[in-house]
């Protein structure tokens, strides 16, 4: 026999393969379908290492798999060969784009090639090729008809020295990956795809696929939905130095009536007296009506507003009346600057003549009381802050606000802020960072601290205060750059009590917290026993230790102390006096409590009984150690240990919920964010938190809203290598899109590509310069290209038609292939790629182009591949594994099974080379057994059939689950059955069908080079186990004597009392052990055991 040659067979039968095209797909077949796709490959320069080709090894076991089971399966591969990644290292070898992607191309494929791999390379794909893009391009001008892709202008990631745009990706600590240099936040007019107006969709179309729920929740954590309300946040106006006798400086909630400065003030002040003593008919009728509260509204009247003076004013809608005479004919300009001056300062104005007021006032009164009813509040009483909330509930509990940096309402009140300096300097430090950068801050309410990459930033807006329209009171505004202006209204209000990011801003600028929620801990049970008690939390200050009480598992392990109020105690003496009766300390000093605790339990130690407590936390330091004696009831005496245990050891061992959230208040402060009821919350005190939302909403005038975190999609990119935007500039006819008998418009060659502040096309006045479609005159091309994701949007549809030059995909091909059915993709593209490749989807759905509306059936990730040294693969870490010294020394069947032999496919592993020699050997067995095949054996032992039909089934079923390890698994342990006596050939060709998926090479050498057979294993169907061989048939018969095991052996199943006696008594261990005696008496438990009683 022979050694097996790796390198020899598996190149000869890769050759055969592609020649007799035996894994090209049929369009038009008699067998059903299977559409499984892997993410296509960035191909780079570095090409392939060994953590690369997991997902494609388990795909190409799956196909195999799949076509074996009768399926005609589409399974292609093709490359992702637009981006910057070519294009940087185009620039550092100096060569173009395109050169430097054919490379890369062909060397990547040369590498997929040798595992093997069962691709219809019919279908590749290449989204860098004009076939491929100018489909890509359609794609776009079919949202740009359709209104889905628009320009407008927004802030990017700019390097100012590569002069460019750059994704969040292409940043390494707040610098350029190119070159270095500090990346700044740019405004720039950009293409976007208007992906928000499927936000539900993206979410409810989520329902019934069949991915992993960590996928799921990335892409409904990517979409973001909250419902909330909005609330407005009047903010106060400016003070004025000379307030009106009885008029209040300070307050909370008085509206400032002075909105002049104090010159003005004292110049026009006769003027206002005079018109109030002389007004005119009109505006005295008036002004009883609306003094009279009929709108329901306070005015003022003749009122100074700048330098003008307004008839009247209601402060609380910023609403102006105007009353308007003959006079007002000639002097149309003047009142056109001073509405505008008004409006420009947050006033809406209404205008009424002296006729209509006199002719029929109540109308007047009425249109008045519509146009207050249709405006926000406080717009003239210096602004509102709108912010969304899905905690209204906690409204009581807001104690300031903070803007985004970039919110235009800082600007508007720059000439108020006292402090702009420090604010300018702020915003401007803020705009050198990336939205990532700044949602660094962002982080779970449940975590307990932020890194330091999460420490909060900001600065108070001095000179400013908002009304909390809840309490009435003046709140501080503060920015920082955690929030953003691009997300909800670019304002929050803090709630520090409930809310964990809140709660760190408030300590670190010592800013008020107050709790609103009392939280509801434990589930309700009927009939519960009220209490109030106490839970008393004291540490050790000599060594951080925290007292507790151990009640062993059985009542509820570890606590702190606690116990019930006694009628008036107070709770911080009632804590001091259950202290010193359960553990005897007595040296208390007391640090802090929290608010009312609702809790749900079964008092274990009181015999089970349900209670409903109102307990209160209590924080004690330990100032020494001495103790006094114990006063124990009876029934806790000899029930518990008093223990001192770390708070390491408090996190595992105190599982009591209410004592948990004693211990994370105190020691951990953590916020808390959960369900409760209402306190220090006015006429809601006692309300359930989740009932109180929509009641405190309607109490402070907001509205309820449903808010998403996605954003629109920016698709332009300020760089060369990429699809260029099929839009034309037109000075006459404006934005055009290129005709569809025009595409594609391809990238042309460009000797310097490198961008100098503009996109490098716009620097080719042969690609630049075109005639506009519409007019004919002269108009400019746009010099952007897409973001690579457009590519990367749709490939999954072309693979369906491939080489179709007139329409992206035949109708018939996609409703025969379409959707995929299973799709393997890395963890890293679970949120943009997925989301994207469904918007594109749904957009061509509602375009009558496509019959499905998900892509993708079926999700499954693969885990990653580490160095040997537990890091991620990389030439930094010079731990990079390369597929080509693997194959070469091992083979690729090797390398395939050894890859899906290191563990659960979801999860990864560092690289061990000692363990691939394990599956050498392995294979090395398989090959030295095929050539000691005899023919078909002539007694099939039932036992062997039931483990061959056990063993087919368990791998069947692990290949379409992808537990590929435990297949394996059962293979080996196939193999050693098969090794350990005479090698038959049927069975041996069962065993072959079952390892070829996983060593198609070898398992194809053995089947038509050393058996002959005249087909390919891989054409072969599948081997379908025997259910009925599944049921056991024989078990192992347990002999005993006395009760002691002395023998075991396999008898038929359901055998009866008697033959089973007759076959122990027949057993030489039996007759040594009983010798001449006979047994008292035999006790036979059917299909189990046999007990004999000497």
């Amino acid at each position: 026999m022979a050694s097996y040659n790796h390198k020899s067979i598996e190149k000869k039968w890769q050759k055969i393969w592609e020649k007799s095209e035996i894994y090209r797909t049929k369009d038009k077949s008699k067998k059903p379908k299977y559409y499984q796709l892997e993410t296509f490959p960035y191909p780079s320069a570095a090409g392939l290492h060994m953590g690369h080709p997991k997902g494609y090894i388990a795909e190409d076991i799956h196909a195999r798999f799949m076509r074996m089971n009768g399926k005609e399966v589409l399974y292609t591969m093709g490359w992702d060969a637009f981006g910057l990644p070519t294009e940087n290292y185009a620039i550092k070898v100096g060569k173009s784009p395109q050169e430097v992607a054919k490379a890369n191309v062909k060397n990547f494929k040369r590498q997929v090639k040798m595992f093997g791999l069962s691709y219809d390379w019919q279908r590749e794909i290449n989204t860098s090729e004009s076939e491929y893009y100018k489909w890509t391009q359609w794609i776009f001008l079919e949202l740009f008809k359709s209104g889905k892709a628009y320009q407008k202008l927004a802030k990017v990631n700019w390097c100012p020295k590569d002069q460019t745009v750059l994704a969040n990706e292409q940043i390494v600590d707040g610098k350029c990956e190119r070159c270095g240099a500090e990346v700044v936040q740019k405004e720039m007019n950009q293409w976007f795809f208007k992906i928000t107006d499927y936000a539900e969709r993206l979410l409810s179309d989520l329902k019934g696929l069949d991915w992993p729920e960590e996928t799921i929740k990335r892409q409904e954590d990517w979409v973001g939905k909250s419902e909330g309300a909005e609330i407005e946040f009047k903010i106060n106006p400016p003070l004025t130095p000379s307030p009106r006798e009885g008029e209040k400086e300070t307050g909370y909630g008085l509206f400032r009536y002075h909105t002049t400065d104090p010159k003005t003030w004292k110049a026009l002040q006769g003027r206002v007296l005079e018109m109030r003593k002389q007004p005119t008919d009109a505006e005295e009728i008036l002004w009883q009506s609306l003094r009279r509260n009929l709108t329901g509204f306070h005015f003022r009247r003749q009122h100074i507003i700048g330098r003008f003076i307004v008839d009247f004013v209601c402060f609380e809608k910023s609403l102006v009346v105007e009353v308007d005479g003959d006079i007002h004919d000639f002097q149309k300009g003047e009142d056109e600057e001073r509405t505008k001056f008004l409006k420009q300062n947050g006033f809406v104005v209404i205008r009424f003549s002296n006729a209509k007021v006199l002719g029929n006032v109540l109308a007047v009164v009425e249109e008045i009381k519509k146009e207050l009813k249709s405006l926000p509040f406080g717009e003239g009483s210096g602004g509102v802050i709108k912010v969304f909330t899905t905690r209204p509930d906690t409204l009581y509990g807001a104690t300031y606000l903070v803007l985004a940096p970039e919110h235009k309402l800082i600007q508007e009140l720059k000439p108020r802020i006292k402090n702009w300096g420090e604010v300018e300097n702020y915003i401007n430090s803020s705009k050198k960072k990336t939205e990532l950068e700044r949602l660094k801050g962002e982080k779970d309410p449940t975590s307990r601290k932020a890194t330091e990459g999460q420490r909060k930033t900001g600065i108070e807006l001095k000179g400013i205060k908002a009304i909390n329209p809840a309490t009435k009171e003046e709140i501080p505004v503060w920015i920082a750059d955690y929030v953003l202006g691009s997300y909800g209204t670019g304002a929050i209000m803090a709630v520090p009590a409930h809310d964990q990011r809140d709660f760190e801003f408030a300590k670190k600028f010592n800013l008020p917290i107050r709790a609103v929620i009392e939280p509801i801990t434990g589930e309700e049970r009927p009939n519960e026993e009220f209490r109030q008690s106490v839970v008393a939390l004291v540490e050790n200050q000599k060594n951080g230790k925290l007292l507790s009480i151990n009640w062993g598992e059985k009542l509820g392990g570890n606590l702190f102390v606690g116990g019930g109020l006694k009628d008036g105690e107070n709770p911080i003496k009632c804590a001091i006096r259950e202290i010193k009766e359960e553990t005897g300390y007595k040296s208390l000093k007391f640090i802090s409590k929290s608010e009312k605790i609702h809790h749900h339990y079964i008092a274990s130690s009181k015999g089970g009984v349900a209670r409903n407590i109102e307990a209160i936390g209590l924080y004690f330091k330990l100032e020494n150690e001495e103790k006094t004696d114990l006063k124990l009831e009876s029934d806790e005496d000899g029930k518990f240990k008093v223990e001192w245990i770390s708070k390491k050891e408090a996190q595992q061992k105190v599982r009591d919920e209410l004592h948990k959230y004693v211990f994370e208040k105190f020691i951990l402060e953590r916020a808390y964010f959960g369900r409760g009821i209402l306190a220090n919350s006015g006429n809601f005190n006692g309300m359930v938190s989740e009932h109180a939302k929509n009641k405190i909403t309607e109490f402070a005038g907001g509205k309820t809203k449903v808010q998403y975190r996605l954003r629109d999609w920016s698709v332009s990119r300020q760089r060369y290598w990429g699809v260029p935007i099929p839009i034309i500039y037109c000075d006459k006819c404006g934005v055009i899109a290129v005709p569809e008998k025009k595409l594609p418009v391809k990238l042309p060659p460009l000797k310097n590509y490198r961008p100098k502040g503009k996109p490098p096309l716009a620097g080719s006045e042969k690609f630049m310069n075109v005639k506009c479609p519409k007019c004919g005159g002269d108009a400019e091309r746009d010099p952007e290209t897409l973001d690579t994701f457009v590519d990367s949007s749709w490939y999954y549809l072309r693979y369906a038609d491939p080489k179709n030059k007139n329409e992206f995909a035949k109708k018939e091909k996609l409703e025969y292939w379409l959707p995929v059915d299973l799709y393997v993709i890395g963890a890293e593209h679970t949120t943009a790629h997925l989301l994207y490749a469904r918007f594109i989807t749904k957009f061509l759905h509602d375009q009558g182009r496509l019959n499905f509306k998900e892509p993708f059936l079926k999700l499954r990730h693969q885990g990653m591949i580490l160095g040997p040294d537990g890091r991620r693969m990389s030439k930094r870490w010079g731990n990079v594994i390369n597929p080509d010294d693997v194959i070469s020394e091992y083979g690729a069947d090797t390398a395939r099974l050894y890859e899906m032999f290191m563990g659960p496919f979801e999860q990864g592993g560092p690289w061990d080379n000692k363990s691939i020699v394990g599956i050498k050997r392995f294979l090395d067995r398989v090959w030295g057994a095929a050539h000691r095949v005899e023919p078909e054996e002539k007694i099939h032992p039932v036992r062997k059939q039931e483990m061959y039909h056990k063993a087919l089934k368990k791998i069947t079923e692990d290949i379409s689950a992808f537990k590929f390890n435990t297949a394996i698994s059962q293979l080996m342990i196939l193999m050693n059955d098969l090794d350990s006596e005479k090698i038959y050939e049927n069975r041996f060709k069962i065993f072959l069908k079952l390892l070829a998926p996983f060593a198609p090479h070898m398992t194809e050498e053995i089947w038509k080079g050393v058996l002959n057979n005249k087909t390919s294993i891989h054409s072969e169907i599948w081997p379908k186990y025997d259910v009925e061989m599944l049921k056991e048939k024989t078990f192992e018969l347990i002999v005993q004597i006395n009760g002691k095991v002395r023998d075991k052996f396999e008898v038929t199943k359901n055998i009866s009392q008697k033959e089973a006696e007759s076959l122990t008594f027949s057993r030489e261990k039996v007759k040594n052990i009983l010798g001449p005696s006979q047994p008292k008496k035999v006790i036979f438990v059917p299909n189990r055991l046999i007990n004999l009683v000497v």
